[in-house]
């Protein structure tokens, strides 16, 4: 078995018990379907076949999933300038592909409760209205041993990406996750002199953006390196809008 595939069947059996049976195989047809030779399917059919069975079906949201995440992104005729350079810096870590967003809670809930999640959070959602971002500045923060680039995307009215995050986490009260820092993360450096030199280069050519953020999303992934999908959208307020991004079934 090839060391990708190797790598999407690990990941897989470790989320069996939070996924429940259904989901995980639907998830495990998809991924064996993706095989590249016969043999490399075979031996993915087998590995999975063997992953620990759940012994209790899932309670309540107080076990979370590294394969799902609550997010805000941007609208996607958007995204380019901002890939374009997130695309080139990523964290060598990250192995799925580079995508614009503001972490709210990750990880997030299993694959098999995303459903009850959302309705949750839709009925909280009534709290916030629809708000205005803008981005214009490139920042830094500096860590132990490295740096990270990111684009500061600042509110209209203030500081309501910290109350959306405040909302999210009372809905869920046994998440207890990072301390939150809105930011959209373009950039990974082990120098900071290289960090600094091209957040000045990328901040004299950016053009400011602005959106209006109308919705959360409920993202999932089925391995480290394939990209995060949109499974719920939850909007924000009480009037209909056109969602920026579709759903996407949850079933092959």
């Amino acid at each position: 078995m090839s060391a990708v595939a190797n790598s999407r069947v690990r990941f897989l059996v470790s989320l069996r018990t939070q996924l429940g049976e259904t989901h995980f195989a639907d998830i495990r047809d998809r991924l064996v379907a993706s095989a590249a030779t016969p043999e490399d399917a075979a031996t993915m059919e087998a590995a999975l076949a063997s992953a620990p069975v759940p012994p209790t079906p899932m309670g309540a949201f107080n076990d979370f999933s590294a394969a799902s995440t609550l997010v805000v992104m941007p609208p996607p005729a958007l995204w380019k300038p901002i890939v374009d350079i997130k695309k080139n810096h990523m964290n060598p870590k990250i192995k799925r592909p580079p995508y614009p967003h503001v972490t709210l809670l990750a990880p997030f809930v299993p694959y098999g409760r995303v459903g009850p999640a959302a309705d949750i959070l839709r009925a909280h959602m009534s709290r916030i209205q629809p708000f205005k971002v803008k981005i214009d500045e490139i920042k830094l923060f500096n860590n132990k041993g490295s740096s990270t680039m990111f684009l500061d995307p600042i509110t209209d009215p203030p500081g309501q990406l910290d109350v959306l995050f405040k909302i999210c986490s009372e809905a869920f009260p046994d998440w207890h996750g990072t301390p939150f820092e809105p930011h959209i993360g373009i950039g990974y450096f082990k120098e900071k002199a290289e960090a600094e030199a091209l957040a000045k280069k990328y901040q004299d050519a950016w053009v400011p953006m602005e959106f209006m953020v109308q919705e959360i999303y409920i993202n999932t992934r089925v391995a480290e390196d394939t990209p995060w999908e949109v499974r719920r959208v939850i909007p924000l307020g009480t009037t209909k809008t056109t969602p920026h991004f579709e759903e996407k079934p949850e079933t092959p």
